[in-house]
């Protein structure tokens, strides 16, 4: 016999059932299952719903479709090789464009496979795990994510900084100044009131008068770059007041000794770039005054070595930059320990005597130093190198990457003989540099006028080039 209370007891029994079966790992979709919790705890912290990295949301499978800030979607279903989300994991962990960063927790092989295998499966949203045909030996790691509650990662808070404000004079001053000269000045940061200020959007009319109106900013002024613009030895007088000043930079300017005066008593600079100035031994002299000057830059310039020496006898924390080969007061690097039993390397593949010997020797070099960030995919600062025509272009900024017959004038060599921290050194210090062989071997190909057609076999190349 049936009772009200053994009916009761039935259906909450198969209640019971019904909710224990939809709770089962198996049961869920894929996405939410798998997926999703692989996103959630390798890439969520940059591409949340509240920080959004290149405009890019991971938050849900819609966002994800929808792409960031090239428009491309990063899962493209049914190819994973289309789709951003997998071929950025795949490259290298020093790539640009590798994801998550370096820095940040990565994927586990497995985890990969697994979103390669969802993608080119349809990137079904509905689909469960028990439905899923993955392969055997990912099942296990498939069961453990969707058994597993995964916490979205999320960036370690940042130290709350009490903000430091500027005082209305300041406020002021900047806001007359830029308005006048159409410049920005910013803030050090948001705890430091130093300013800083570079010229490089308006160098071609920024000089003596423009720098003069800073006057009501001289104490404040802590980073001042003023490379490549008109600034004059006058314009320096300008620069005696600031006794905040950190850094400096007067590259490519026409400024001589005389104007290294107005420096001579900046108390706090650390950073002083005179590359390609009129600069002589008796410049250098005047800056022995500066004793907390950490980094001078004075290749390109009439000082020598000797004087070079000299200043750095009198400021023994000083490193003077005469050329990409010589760096006064640089403490010598040690050589690389000789292996105990080095392997003896392949024979090289001889290149073929009928190729150009631009080809065969040159860009090879540019291959593996340049192209990367210069190359036909990807052109930093509009400039590429993985031809000979835009490579004799140049790109927005520091002018024609190779003038024929002038190694001197040729930005490519100009930026590869900065020192390696220096902000316009490339290719940049984290990146492969060119050997010193390669280095002579490009300044002797420009300066005998970077023949692209000439045949390797009719070059005449020196013995310690080859």
């Amino acid at each position: 016999m049936i009772t009200r209370t053994t009916l009761a007891f039935t259906s909450a029994a198969l209640l019971a059932t019904s909710f224990t079966a939809a709770a089962a790992p198996e049961d869920s979709p894929f996405y939410t299952g798998v997926i999703q919790k692989i996103i959630d705890s390798k890439c969520i912290a940059c591409h949340s719903p509240e920080k959004k990295k290149g405009k890019l949301e991971l938050s849900t499978l819609e966002t994800a479709l929808k792409g960031g800030e090239s428009g491309k979607p990063v899962i493209t279903p049914g190819k994973s090789a289309e789709s951003s989300l997998h071929s950025r994991l795949i490259l290298p962990k020093d790539h640009d464009e590798h994801m998550p960063p370096q820095a940040k927790p990565q994927l586990s092989e497995p985890e990969i496979k697994i979103i390669q295998w969802w993608i080119d499966a349809g990137a079904n949203k509905d689909l469960l795990i028990k439905d899923a045909q993955v392969a055997a030996d990912l099942k296990p790691v498939v069961m453990d994510l969707a058994a597993k509650t995964v916490e979205k990662t999320k960036e370690a808070p940042k130290p709350v900084i009490a903000p430091k404000e500027l005082d209305q004079a300041t406020k002021d001053a900047i806001g007359k100044i830029s308005t006048e000269l159409g410049v920005t000045i910013l803030q050090l940061a948001q705890s430091d009131t130093g300013l800083m200020f570079t010229a490089v959007n308006v160098a071609d009319k920024f000089g003596d008068a423009e720098i003069a109106k800073f006057s009501p900013l001289a104490g404040a002024m802590v980073d001042l770059n003023l490379a490549r613009t008109k600034i004059t030895d006058a314009g320096l007088a300008s620069l005696s007041q600031m006794k905040n000043l950190q850094r400096l930079r007067l590259e490519n300017t026409a400024i001589t000794d005389a104007g290294l005066d107005a420096l001579k008593d900046l108390p706090k600079l650390e950073y002083l770039n005179l590359f390609n100035t009129q600069i002589t031994d008796a410049g250098l002299a005047k800056l022995a005054s500066l004793k907390g000057l950490k980094r001078l830059y004075a290749w390109q310039t009439k000082a020598t070595k000797e004087a070079a020496q000299k200043l750095h006898e009198q400021n023994k924390e000083l490193i003077i930059n005469l050329g990409w080969d010589q760096e006064i007061g640089k403490p010598p690097v040690p050589p690389a320990p000789v292996p105990v039993a080095a392997a003896t390397p392949p024979p090289a593949t001889p290149a073929n005597p009928e190729d150009p010997f631009f080809v065969a020797k040159i860009q090879p070099i540019l291959a593996h130093t340049c192209n990367g960030c210069h190359g036909e995919k990807k052109q930093k600062g509009g400039f590429a190198a993985h031809t000979f025509d835009l490579l004799v272009k140049g790109g927005k900024e520091g002018g024609a990457g190779i003038v024929p017959g002038k190694s001197a004038e040729s930005s490519i060599i100009k930026r590869i003989a900065l020192p390696a921290d220096d902000d316009e050194h490339m290719p940049p210090k984290d990146k492969p540099q060119p050997s010193e062989k390669e280095v002579k071997l490009l300044k002797w190909w420009i300066d005998q006028g970077a023949d692209v057609q000439k045949k390797l076999k009719d070059v005449q190349i020196p013995a310690d080039l080859n």
